[in-house]
């Protein structure tokens, strides 16, 4: 009986060698995007192993901040400009006006 789990989505058999690695099947690889020199999480369940990729999210954001900067003209002294204002607003919403008194 197929996995309920598993049973729509492509299932890989690998073996384990004698150091205790394993190929990941090319097709795999590909499908998630996986480099050489990418590093893997591996995640010990009830008698199972959990294997998912290991995103560095630092490139993605910086890139989307890049993109958003450039779409609204922003500088990176504007972003931090924002972040005094931001931080200040948060102070006195949390603290109230304690430099008054």
């Amino acid at each position: 009986m197929d996995n309920p789990k598993t049973s729509l989505r492509p299932t890989y058999e690998v073996s384990i060698d004698e150091e205790g690695s394993f190929k990941l099947p090319p097709e795999l690889r590909s499908s998630l995007g996986l480099q050489n020199g990418d590093t893997l999480t591996l995640i010990q369940g009830e008698g199972e192993i959990w294997v998912m990729p290991t995103r560095l999210l630092t490139p993605e954001l910086a890139n989307q901040m890049e993109h958003l900067m450039a779409e609204k003209n922003l500088s990176a002294d504007d972003l931090l400009d924002g972040l005094v204002a931001e931080r200040e607003r948060l102070f006195k919403e949390q603290y109230g006006d304690i430099a008054a008194h």
